[in-house]
């Protein structure tokens, strides 16, 4: 059920990042086959955003290395209670912003949470993003 409800809410919320009158927003920031140096589960990038599991400090590094500008963390704090460093401080001490929206269900997708994750990516595009 985790990974159906993440899936549904990374689709819905790229899908929210862009608008029909930009359809090469997703061209605009190509970091250096940023997924394929990351050792996170399952990671792929599209143009700007990169999606991927729970990253280590060492995939942090490379994607500032890479020139992405914001982690945006949708793992509730349960989830991150077993990450051995702190994520949010690594990430702002690399020079990236970090924006947690966690999201433990579909509860959690409310029109607030949309709002805040619209406003995230948007300003997270022209930087390139991970979204975990």
């Amino acid at each position: 059920m985790r990974s159906l409800t993440t899936s549904l809410a990374l689709l819905t919320l790229v899908a929210c990042g862009s608008t029909p009158e930009e359809p090469a927003a997703l061209a605009t920031f190509e970091p250096s086959a940023a997924s394929d140096s990351l050792s996170a589960r399952n990671a792929k990038t599209l143009g700007w955003l990169t999606t991927a599991g729970q990253p280590s400090r060492s995939d942090l590094e490379a994607l500032a290395a890479s020139g992405t500008r914001c982690v945006i963390n949708m793992r509730t704090e349960e989830e991150m209670s077993g990450v051995e460093f702190a994520e949010a401080e690594t990430v702002e001490e690399l020079g990236m912003r970090y924006v947690w929206l966690p999201v433990s269900g579909a509860e959690s997708l409310t029109d607030e949470f949309m709002a805040e994750a619209r406003k995230a990516l948007s300003e997270c595009r022209h930087g390139g993003a991970l979204m975990h």
